[in-house]
């Protein structure tokens, strides 16, 4: 026990090193990646970026100071309203969740300090002789394991019990009340998203966009603004891909043109002969420029042509409806509109970026079946961890097993230095277990991603729960059963009948590789994730292989890997940290504050990376808080259920029954929360979406024209003109002969460049569907 107390303090020491070294490289990094640290206040001033309404991209008007720890400053002076208005309420209420996480525990902190590690501190179990196997020292002393069986002491850790009980549930109800909040102004809000509804599974002789908009008309008369059946453009996907590699290539060779050896001078390419196939030969030199100039203006006219004429779209089986008001939608998200509940399945629709396109078409009896496999195998993968746990576990318990007969082989690990000793068994075990545990959630959502999940929140949420699913078995369950029990071997071999005597002490020994885990991830997972370690050694890899030179380029790099906030992982790694620390808040009080100081960190950290450094498409209106939610409850739950059985391998009979109320009192108030509050949070409420109309509802409160053409699959989407980003000066365009190459073979540049007979003809060739589109349903409404 000594050794392992001793390889927390240098866990400690090592962990605070690493932490101001990962510090100091982030004040590093700010100055030589500014792309990468001030990335939304560049997305602001794009064109191309906006968000579901519009707008650009919000960025903080704090300044983040130069100062050492300036982040941190800035990242304090955002309000909590802020997130939630201008980046979103998943923000919100994924950095309350830790604020509230932080807080409470160090509330239990002052409470565990002032009453339990005193009381602790009393026990007798540190003065028995060190060969007991109920002997501690070290942190230990301030724990349960200090105390014998059947002590009247255990009487004051059920008292702390109460306490420790209703402060969680006022903060876990408050936090659920706080969301619910955020959730009815995100419904009631003016977005496209809150005007629609999703409708799913629609049967065969229904799928046309007349059909459904007959349907709901005849439901809903005069309040159906736009109806469309939805059919993929997977092939104009590629074709749009291709002609943005042409783009980007021909804006290359143009800065190549003007910076190359010989300005002035075309850099050329022998391009493929596309009738020759892959191993024909390949065409005369040409000047890239040219090329590839060609290259995009044909496949210009090669989209429009395809969106004008419909070829290649794939039906599936979903549609999008859009009223003229909010609280229709929002009546229509809540009704029960087909004969069966199978068919004609209506949903709130989802930001049309979080839309998953192609499961659109997927039908509902493979959905049930694929999310059965899909669950096993994750089953499997935890059960084929818990070896990896148990290795880990033994590695925290090399002296122990030295003692046991069959593993003398690890004696001359006892002759190692204590200092090594102290590191292999104490820093080490945690360290990997957090290592080898990124790999797991990776292959989570490749499962994931073969279900059927109508839009992408819904799959992250799936994500985060395998994954927290994962860590609850692998992390904690694993750990602290094999932990238990290795620590204890020879004793509980020599003596089977004092298992309750051993348990009673190992189990809550098992706090010390916890306390190790919390402070790892604290002291190096977030400071890693500040860093942005990863995202830096994969935006100078990329930039070594495809060496940007232009805007457009650098504009793509800045949107590489590592820009997406992945609020899954972090929800399900802060979950395990509060279940160790729920669990263990009144056996090892200590835990509490090391949790404090994780949700501290975590919560600056991802403020920080927000605000200022990473964007998502889409938000979905705080949803991942109801699964983070009821994660919580299982935590709580599991925390009561493990007393329970800890009062009774003490010979706390008394207190082990009354534990069992507060689980009880849990299960009351978990139901009690969610029949208050879930609904609201689901749909909102209309009392709120009327009041932000005002006193009447009038033609301002209507959906307005420019939303009607929102749900359209990004393969449908009309080019847009492109900006010239080759980064080359007007002058050196006209120096160089290069500003003829920024007229794109585009609607309004080739206008400009053409006879007016053939501008007239090619511009009737350019008209896309996404205007046709829109004609259709709202002529009808106009004729109803």
């Amino acid at each position: 026990m000594a050794q392992s107390s001793a390889g927390l303090l240098i866990s400690l020491v090592i962990g605070i090193v690493i932490f101001v070294a990962l510090i100091l490289l982030f004040e590093l990094f700010r100055k030589m990646f500014p792309r990468i640290f001030s990335l939304r206040e560049l997305l602001s001033t794009y064109d191309d970026v906006k968000t579901n309404n519009g707008k650009p991209i919000w960025y903080p008007p704090y300044q983040v100071p130069k100062y050492p720890m300036g982040w941190a400053v800035a990242a304090y002076q955002i309000k909590e309203y802020e997130i939630a208005k201008h980046i979103s309420v998943d923000a919100a209420v994924f950095l309350r969740f830790l604020r509230s996480q932080s807080t409470l525990f160090f509330v239990l902190t002052i409470i565990t300090f002032a009453i339990l590690a005193p009381t602790y501190a009393t026990g007798t179990n540190k003065n028995l002789e060190v060969t007991d196997p109920s002997f501690v020292n070290g942190v230990l002393v301030m724990s349960m394991s200090n105390l014998p069986r059947a002590d009247g002491r255990l009487w004051v850790t059920w008292l702390a019990e109460i306490a420790i009980m209703g402060i969680i549930y006022v903060f876990y109800y408050t936090d659920f009340k706080r969301y619910t909040f955020y959730a009815k102004k995100y419904f009631a809000s003016r977005a496209p998203q809150n005007f629609s509804v999703l409708i799913l599974d629609i049967p065969e002789n229904f799928r046309s966009t007349e059909q459904v908009y007959a349907l709901f008309d005849r439901i809903f008369p005069g309040e159906v603004a736009y109806a469309k059946f939805i059919e993929n453009a997977p092939e104009l996907v590629k074709i749009k891909n291709q002609y943005l590699t042409a783009l980007t290539k021909k804006e290359k060779a143009m800065y190549q043109t003007a910076h190359g050896k010989t300005p002035g001078m075309h850099p050329t390419i022998k391009p493929k002969d596309p009738e020759a196939g892959m191993c024909g030969p390949k065409l005369p030199e040409t000047s890239a420029v040219e090329y590839w100039y060609t290259q995009e203006g044909e496949l210009w006219s090669d989209v429009a042509e395809k969106q004008s004429s419909g070829e290649g779209l794939v039906p599936t089986r979903a549609a999008i409806v859009m009223f003229l008001n909010i609280h229709t939608a929002s009546q229509a998200a809540q009704t029960q509109i087909w004969l069966t509940p199978d068919e004609f399945v209506v949903e709130r629709a989802p930001e049309q970026e979080a839309l998953n396109w192609p499961k659109l078409k997927v039908p509902r009896f493979l959905d049930f079946p694929m999310k059965v496999v899909v669950f096993i195998i994750v089953i499997l993968i935890c059960l084929f961890w818990s070896a990896i746990s148990l290795a880990v576990s033994a590695l925290g318990n090399l002296s122990a097993l030295s003692q046991v007969s069959g593993f003398s082989w690890l004696e001359p690990v006892l002759d190692l230095p204590e200092v090594v000793l102290n590191f292999i068994e104490g820093f080490l075990p945690p360290l990997l277990l957090i290592v080898m545990s990124k790999l797991p959630p990776i292959i989570f959502k490749i499962l994931v991603s073969l279900c059927r999940y109508p839009w992408i929140a819904a799959m992250e949420a799936t994500v985060r729960d395998y994954w927290f699913m994962f860590l609850f078995f692998t992390n904690f369950v694993f750990i602290l059963v094999s932990g238990s029990v290795l620590s204890q071997l020879q004793a509980l071999i020599d003596n089977p009948t004092s298992i309750l005597d051993i348990l009673a002490t190992s189990i809550p020994a098992q706090s010390l590789f916890f306390l190790n885990y919390v402070l790892q991830n604290s002291f190096i997972g977030f400071p890693v994730l500040l860093t942005q370690l990863p995202r830096v050694f994969l935006r100078v890899l990329i930039a070594m292989i495809t060496r940007p030179k232009t805007e457009r380029e650098m504009r793509k790099l800045d949107r590489g890997p590592g820009v997406i906030f992945l609020y899954p992982k972090f929800y399900a790694l802060s979950l395990l940290v509060s279940l160790v620390s729920i669990v263990y808040s009144s056996i090892t009080p200590l835990i509490n504050l090391f949790a404090a100081v994780y949700f501290a960190i975590a919560y600056f950290v991802c403020k920080y990376n927000i605000a200022y450094t990473h964007y998502h498409l889409w938000q979905a209106g705080g949803l991942l808080y109801k699964g983070c939610f009821a994660a919580l409850m299982v935590n709580l739950f599991t925390k009561q259920i493990a007393m329970v059985g800890l009062f009774s391998v003490f010979k706390a009979p008394a207190q082990a029954a009354l534990e069992a109320v507060f689980l009880l009192s849990s299960i009351f108030v978990s139901i009690l929360i969610q029949r208050r509050y879930a609904r609201l949070s689901r749909h909102g409420s209309l009392m709120t979406v009327f009041d932000s109309y005002g006193k009447t509802i009038d033609e301002d409160d209507q959906i307005p024209r420019r939303y009607l053409g929102t749900y359209v699959h990004p393969g449908l989407k009309p080019l847009p003109t492109p900006k010239d980003l080759s980064g080359l000066t007007e002058e050196e365009l006209q120096k160089y002969d290069l500003a003829r190459f920024t007229i794109s073979n585009t609607g309004e540049d080739l206008e400009k460049a053409m006879p007016s007979s053939e501008a007239k003809e090619d511009e009737t060739e350019m008209e896309t569907p996404a205007e046709v589109e829109l004609e259709v349903p709202v002529k009808a409404h106009t004729e109803s």
